[in-house]
């Protein structure tokens, strides 16, 4: 037993630093500060164990501490879960509950002496907070992700094991009964080490996950407007061609390019030409529909794929885009300014092969709109022929 505790201890020390490395080196998030705590709690509770019998002459005090030092672990625990899942933590809820807890703990230990209640509590109190946790965790989003299944199937198991654990110590009585005392001893010797490091593993594995979705995000994600970038934009829009084929729906692509950036760079400042670039990102973001998917695909080029949008429809919403665009006004020091955007629009046919091939033609037709004199929609080539006089405002 002794060899166990000391393990404990010391996996509950490694898994304390591995979250304050967490906490320091990505992003300073207050979850993995708080799981640190959480961990280190358990590593002082752990310490404590080990060295019951030279700190305390008194085993009661000794459990009365131990039973303490539990509840603030399961206690930190839930709270960073909480804080994990964008959830207010009630830190004065908790502190009042967990005092409860021990206050109980020391009245049955000491006040009215009941072993059954006196070793009840605690892991009855642990159990309830690890089951919290995994609720927490099972409704974090529609879809979990494989770690978030486990670590929530381990701390629902956990939980329940702590709770039978609790059930098996009431069913002592006042006095100590060895017979349910063993089988108390038997389920947390079992169970209490591998639910323990187990919840802790994957809880790491948790922020490392998120860690991964960050970093794909990143490289998804234009870092100025916060929108897809061209990769990012290219892998969420190339399967709507495969739905669109699969349910025999139109698809159409609008590319639009603000016109003479460079000048209003020159003329105003690049803190400008980014403010320019924010407005057409909010103007594009403004049109979308539930399925629409746009970003950021080059300089001051930006694209939108419109599942179930035929070339009419598309040229419309590629006209109101336009007019939105050059109707809005950006105010700037000393003076504010408007811009115009020329647009392309392509639609899905049957020897595209990629979204890139909608892209091109889109891109094709946004450059006409330029020589035609900008501030214009023009279709692809083999649809001009029913393109219709740019309205200007």
């Amino acid at each position: 037993m002794t060899y166990l505790i000391i393990a404990l201890l010391l996996c509950s020390l490694t898994l304390s630093v591995v979250f304050l490395l967490a906490w320091q080196n990505f992003g300073r998030q207050t979850h993995a500060l708080v799981w640190s705590a959480t961990f280190l709690a358990g590593a002082v509770q752990y310490g404590v164990n080990l060295l019951s019998d030279s700190l305390f002459d008194d085993r009661r005090v000794y459990w009365v501490i131990g039973s303490a030092l539990g509840a603030l672990t399961v206690s930190l625990a839930l709270a960073g879960f909480r804080l994990w899942s964008g959830r207010w933590v009630r830190a004065d809820v908790l502190a009042l509950t967990g005092f409860a807890a021990v206050l109980s703990v020391a009245w049955f230990t000491f006040g009215q002496p009941h072993v059954g209640m006196q070793m009840f509590i605690g892991p009855a109190y642990g159990g309830v907070l690890c089951l919290l946790c995994a609720q927490l965790i099972f409704r974090q989003q529609a879809v979990s992700r494989d770690v978030e299944l486990a670590a929530a199937s381990t701390l629902g198991l956990f939980g329940v094991s702590q709770i039978l654990a609790a059930c098996a110590a009431l069913m002592q009585g006042a006095t100590m009964d060895p017979h349910w005392l063993e089988i108390y001893r038997q389920i947390n010797f079992v169970i209490l080490p591998a639910g323990y490091l187990g919840s802790g593993l994957f809880t790491v594995l948790i922020l490392a996950s998120d860690l991964s979705l960050q970093m794909k995000s990143l490289a998804n994600t234009d870092p100025m407007t916060g929108i897809l970038n061209r990769r990012g934009f290219e892998s969420t829009s190339g399967p709507l061609i495969a739905r669109a084929r699969r349910n025999n729906q139109p698809l159409s692509v609008i590319i639009c390019d603000v016109d003479n950036f460079k000048e209003v760079n020159d003329q105003h400042g690049h803190s400008a030409g980014d403010r320019a670039l924010l407005l057409m990102a909010k103007v594009l973001r403004a049109s979308l529909r539930d399925g629409d998917v746009f970003g950021r695909i080059g300089g001051e080029e930006f694209a939108l794929a419109l599942p179930h949008t035929d070339i009419t429809q598309a040229e419309k919403t590629a006209r109101l885009l336009r007019r939105d665009l050059a109707g809005t006004e950006i105010g700037w020091r000393p003076e504010p300014f408007h811009i115009t955007a020329s647009f392309g629009v392509a639609t899905l046919r049957e020897d595209d092969h990629s979204m890139d091939d909608l892209l091109q033609r889109a891109d094709r037709a946004m450059y006409r709109s330029k020589r035609d004199g900008r501030n214009r929609v023009s279709l692809e080539r083999a649809l001009r022929s029913a393109q219709l006089t740019p309205d200007f405002c």
